[in-house]
């Protein structure tokens, strides 16, 4: 199978986003041996192509026009089987290139960029895709709402989870890390970003006076970098727990499990998340999850069998509530969390659901070759 691939964010960008079109290119070329895959990308962590198996990212093309240029080209000049867009923004400089070729054309959809504005050229492109990707069901939900699309046109592939989110070798020392004692820890991982205050940090920030009273040495870690970071250290000295919370800025893949595994709730009361990986990274490493029944958080959280997920006018008792049951689990139960959430969102669960959507793609390959 030969794809090419068009990306916001590239390879070795920073993000989910650009996390799910990654796990899912590399999931093709798993799936299928000898899949060649040409990734194009408006933004990269880099300004250098990227390689690996199977996989040419050319180097990033900032410029609307270029972009859509080398793209062309290429569809022009070689032979694809799939035409792969990794963003809906992308989709209208995508779609008509996929119908001049005749190539089968999937958009990966999640999440915020569904919203009633979305443009008509967008929603004509949602229209147009051979297939939707998406990362949940209130995204699912929120496509066929904004383009009319059929729900049997839209595959759910949830975020997979990456196999170095895990259980800490010791979690005594994982805290020691981060200069924890025995002090209550709650956590949320994120971008700190104006255009992303969903994700709700400033609303645990004005719970910690309450908790406070209950847990006199809890303490809120605030990992993620972005231009919000300023307000939000405005409202912890505001609420006068500015020695409560702190802030650790970006946090590297290589300490970033340990940073979960050493915290005992992963707390965030996002409202517009299309997914939230962190949930299910927090899980993975056996931390347990605490977030709003709202958007695609349900789906990352599984209530009841998984995470927590509550009503927005509970939460600030919930929170308490869930801490205190974290603080009593033991090691076997953070065990059983992480091996459950491994089980339906680790490599081998996403997987299936790529072989599901595209086999009959390969297939049909198969027949005409």
């Amino acid at each position: 199978m030969r794809v090419l691939a068009a990306l916001a964010q590239g390879f070795n960008a920073y993000g989910g986003i650009a996390q799910s079109s990654q796990d899912f290119l590399r999931a093709i070329v798993r799936c299928y041996p000898g899949s060649k895959v040409e990734a194009f990308t408006r933004s990269s962590d880099t300004n250098c192509a990227h390689a690996e198996e199977g996989i040419f990212q050319h180097a990033p093309s900032k410029e609307r026009l270029k972009f859509a240029i080398e793209i062309f080209r290429s569809a022009i000049l070689n032979q694809y089987d799939l035409i792969y867009c990794g963003h809906l923004f992308l989709a209208p400089l995508i779609q008509p290139i996929a119908r001049l070729k005749g190539i089968p054309f999937y958009i990966h959809l999640h999440g915020l960029e569904l919203t009633a504005s979305t443009t008509a050229p967008r929603r004509m492109a949602l229209r147009a895709a051979d297939r939707l990707i998406s990362v949940s069901r209130d995204t699912a939900r929120m496509a066929a709402d904004c383009s009319g699309v059929s729900q049997g046109n839209i595959v759910l592939l949830p975020n997979r989870v990456r196999d170095f989110f895990c259980l800490p070798k010791s979690r005594a020392e994982a805290r020691s890390l981060f200069d924890l004692d025995s002090q209550p820890v709650l956590l949320t991982v994120g971008r700190i970003d104006s255009k992303q205050r969903h994700k709700g940090h400033e609303r645990i920030i004005a719970a910690m006076p309450s908790l406070l009273e209950k847990f006199p040495d809890i303490l809120y870690l605030i990992a993620g970098a972005g231009d919000d970071l300023e307000r939000l250290r405005k409202i912890a000295e505001a609420h006068e727990v500015v020695d409560r919370v702190k802030f650790l800025g970006r946090v590297s893949d290589e300490i970033l499990p340990l940073l979960y595994g050493a915290a005992d709730l992963y707390a965030m009361p996002s409202t517009g998340d299309g997914f939230g990986i962190a949930f299910v990274e927090a899980m993975a490493c056996g931390t347990p999850a605490l977030g709003l029944a709202i958007g695609g958080t349900v789906d990352a959280l599984c209530p009841g069998e998984l995470g927590h997920a509550c009503a927005s006018e509970s939460f600030e008792m919930e929170l308490e509530v869930c801490l205190s049951q974290a603080l009593r689990l033991d090691a076997s139960g953070r065990s059983r969390l992480s091996v459950s959430v491994r089980n339906k969102f680790g490599q081998a669960a996403f997987d299936s659901k790529v072989r599901a959507l595209l086999d009959p793609l390969a297939n049909r390959l198969t027949d005409n070759s």
